[in-house]
């Protein structure tokens, strides 16, 4: 059974209270945290009230439970936005955050007004067994560590190499909150079940059985580094026509942070012009 987070401990930002834009939602991935959206909400609160936040057990909003499924983290999602009075949404989701997001399109279309996928398919990613997933838990307990916060960078270094992150990645998780203080962006216990688990669900019937929300699927280029292979294009092709899907040329995975002006642009094009 999930436990639900209190939404009073998510930790976020909103740029306005009680604002009349509408509301823009943008929902990290693994191994991240609401920082990765920072550059963007200068640019995009110019159209938008924009809520950033960290996903349960990612930068300062604490961990919970055993269920990091992406359904279980849309129902967080959800729950903050009640928290929040805010009913009606646009929703971007990258990387990881998009399969959340593609889980809240299944469970709460009737709050979004579209949605938009960065870099993530939408297709079962990981096999599913009880027993992967039991093995998937006990290796979380063994990678549990009580804070997140290290006397320094080594220390943070030796913590996240249970993860087997690729060559560079673990040195860019790691911050300095003050002198000979380090913070990672996110525990490793929970990534280690919110990368298997938000991978085992199939989530194309949510989405196009919710054909009526608009969806855009925005692609990296695959010869700098995507999530995004030709067998996941074929798939949402099949599977899902009301879907659009551009790839943007030169970008990485991050395309909000490799390409701004090409992401902003075709952001605010899809979510405020009309709709035919």
């Amino acid at each position: 059974m999930t436990n639900f987070l209190d939404p009073s401990k998510f930790h976020f930002f909103l740029s306005e209270k009680n604002s009349t834009k509408p509301t823009l939602v943008l929902v990290h991935g693994l191994h991240s945290q609401h920082k990765t959206f920072l550059n963007c909400v200068e640019e995009l609160q110019k159209d938008f009230n924009c809520l950033i936040y960290d996903q349960r057990g990612h930068g300062k909003t604490p961990r919970l439970g055993e269920d990091y499924s992406a359904h279980a983290m849309a129902k967080d999602l959800k729950n903050l936005l009640d928290h929040l009075n805010l009913t009606k949404i646009f929703l971007l989701g990258h990387s990881m955050g998009g399969r959340t997001a593609m889980a809240f399109v299944d469970l709460f279309p009737e709050m979004l007004e579209a949605v938009i996928i960065e870099d993530m398919g939408c297709h079962q990613r990981a096999e599913f067994s009880k027993e992967l997933l039991a093995e998937n838990i006990k290796k979380a307990k063994d990678l549990h560590r009580d804070t997140n916060i290290f006397n320094s960078r080594e220390e943070a270094l030796t913590y996240l190499k249970g993860l087997s992150l690729p060559k560079g990645m673990a040195e860019e998780k790691i911050f300095e909150i003050e002198p000979g203080k380090f913070e990672t962006y996110f525990y490793t216990d929970s990534t280690q079940m919110y990368g298997y688990q938000g991978n085992f669900s199939d989530l194309t019937l949510g989405l196009k059985n919710n054909s009526h929300t608009p969806l855009l699927f925005l692609r990296a280029d695959p010869k700098v580094g995507s999530a995004m292979k030709e067998t996941c294009i074929e798939h949402i092709k099949l599977h899902l026509s009301h879907a659009k899907v551009i790839e943007i040329k030169d970008s990485w995975h991050n395309i909000h942070n490799s390409k701004p002006e090409e992401f902003y642009k075709i952001l605010k094009d899809f979510f405020l012009e009309p709709k035919k």
